[in-house]
């Protein structure tokens, strides 16, 4: 007897966590992200990302798993748009990096 309330109860327990599951609001992940990485980040991938070499894409989507994020989906040098002049001008020499992921 005991055995069998049990059994209904969790039974009836299974619609009600059903409904409140789908009825959550759903935060989407965003689409794709962008990682801005500094010329000297002392992982030593800027020198694949910047020479074009067959490394590149390697590297990209190392970096994009690394973040949690899905393959590259674009790489290369990033110029600062929005430096001031005085940013620029005490700025280390290089162009940062930009890692787009999925």
């Amino acid at each position: 007897m005991r055995r069998s309330i049990r059994v209904t109860v969790r039974l009836s327990l299974i619609p009600a966590l059903l409904a409140a599951a789908f009825a959550l609001p759903s935060v989407p992940a965003p689409a794709q992200e962008t990682f801005l990485i500094p010329h000297d980040e002392g992982y030593g991938i800027a020198e694949c990302l910047t020479a074009g070499s067959t490394c590149a894409r390697t590297v990209a989507d190392a970096w994009c798993s690394a973040m949690g994020r899905g393959p590259s989906v674009s790489f290369g040098l990033n110029e600062d748009e929005t430096a001031t002049i005085e940013q620029a001008s005490t700025a280390p020499k290089g162009a940062g990096l930009r890692v787009t992921c999925r």
